[in-house]
């Protein structure tokens, strides 16, 4: 099937309009990975950062100054990290026949604007779900107990001990904790986080604490809820359903407010081309007259980066 060029391509507005209201209630299915890995808007495809080391940061170089004598001078050296964005899309061919076939029961050009979206949107909370849940890139720490224990398990012990290791090794407070819904519930039915709360929460219920009460039991800003599911087995075959964010792990982390100052320590930040991608995703359509179809496509083009991966302490054998 013949590409289209540039100049047949266009840019829908209308159907981005759609499809971001659907990406934003994406958060009610799960996804958390732009939550995890803010945008950072680069006009370049690629190329390298400045990146300050913590040791300078944190050190404390002798100021005293003798009458006469010279003041002490920052001697530190920079180091340097890259990126190199990578185009990801998808498209969707709508039969002009399956229009006027289906237009009765829906729309079937903003539901394939839809299913476009959330392919874009699965694979990148994937590669980022990949990224953190990686024992490559961070070191395990098992848990005491599964936190599906629930008479021995406990947690906030568990979570403090990541706290202690961030601040020894950057001076950072962890302000987030990332688990999955399986993980979210059984800390709801756990003993030891019941205990803890009951007394200044009287009137919530085994098995109905939310995320923001899970934050201050943790001591971190927020409780991020992975919910995403994919089909894990091949085309063809039999679909297998599992989850983006596995119940194995969970992990602690400082990660960004956003915005565009990199000067802020996180664990990492999601890098997009801007003069290809302008939003995070890209929705357009043509027409392709040798099949009657008019084609739907999302895109974008991003770089999903560790920044700093002393700032993730990564929990093992949660659940």
């Amino acid at each position: 099937m013949p590409a289209p060029n540039s100049s047949t391509a266009i840019i829908r507005p209308e159907l981005a309009t759609c499809a971001f209201e659907y990406s934003l209630d994406s958060a009610k299915s799960g996804y958390i990975g732009a939550e995890v890995l803010p945008v950072f808007e680069t006009d370049v495809e690629g190329g390298q950062y400045p990146v300050i080391p913590i040791e300078a940061l944190l050190s404390i170089p002798e100021t005293a100054r003798a009458d006469g004598g010279a003041y002490n001078r920052d001697d530190f050296q920079y180091g340097e990290d890259d990126f190199l964005c990578k185009e990801n899309g998808f498209e969707s061919p709508i039969d002009d026949k399956q229009v006027k076939r289906l237009s009765r029961y829906f729309d079937a050009e903003l539901v394939a604007t839809q299913r476009c979206m959330d392919v874009i949107l699965r694979r990148q909370e994937k590669r980022i779900a990949d990224l953190l849940y990686n024992e490559t890139n961070f070191t395990p720490h098992a848990v005491g107990h599964p936190w599906s224990t629930t008479d021995t398990a406990d947690p906030l012990a568990d979570v403090n001990v990541g706290m202690e290791a961030i601040e020894d090794l950057t001076g950072l407070t962890p302000n987030t904790l990332i688990i999955n819904k399986p993980i979210f519930r059984a800390l709801g039915l756990c003993d030891a986080l019941i205990d803890r709360i009951k007394y200044t929460n009287p009137n919530v219920q085994r098995g109905q604490i939310g995320a923001d009460l899970l934050a201050q039991y943790f001591g971190v800003d927020r409780v991020l809820v992975a919910g995403g599911v994919y089909n894990s087995a091949n085309k063809g075959l039999s679909k297998s359903i599992a989850r983006i964010w596995p119940s194995t792990y969970a992990m602690l982390c400082v990660t960004s407010s956003g915005g565009m100052d990199l000067r802020e320590p996180s664990l990492g930040r999601t890098f997009m081309w801007t003069q290809d991608s302008p939003t995070p995703v890209v929705v357009e359509s043509y027409r392709e007259e040798q099949t009657r179809s008019n084609v739907i496509r999302a895109r974008q083009n991003t770089a999903e980066k560790l920044t700093m991966k002393a700032a993730g302490y990564l929990l093992k054998d949660v659940l």
